[in-house]
């Protein structure tokens, strides 16, 4: 599907699916083996979540964060990285023995 990346989580969307890599990119891929769009996280992806609704995506990294995205929002957010018409929500922090921080 893509040489580029070492996926480590996936997660099934009604359009495809959405992988999450080594590098901290997201990618919506169809089912003709097409990327929709990439959206950078930051850190290595260690698991993906959708809502029922495909509304939301939870994205956890080995960078401690935890990421809420909205899947439907139909706009890129200025401030990040990549092609997807998504915006984050919130992002947690969770790390070691501290207490969980939103970011």
């Amino acid at each position: 599907m893509n040489e580029e990346m070492r996926v480590y989580a996936a997660a099934p969307v009604s359009n495809g699916q959405i992988l999450g890599d080594a590098y901290g990119y997201l990618r919506l891929i169809n089912s003709e083996g097409e990327e929709i769009w990439r959206y950078f996280v930051g850190s290595t992806i260690t698991g993906l979540a959708v809502s029922a609704d495909e509304a939301l995506l939870a994205v956890g990294t080995y960078g401690g964060m935890l990421h809420f995205i909205d899947l439907q929002s139909g706009e890129k957010d200025a401030y990040t990285i990549g092609t997807a018409p998504i915006q984050e929500m919130s992002r947690w922090i969770i790390w070691k023995d501290e207490a969980p921080l939103r970011w």
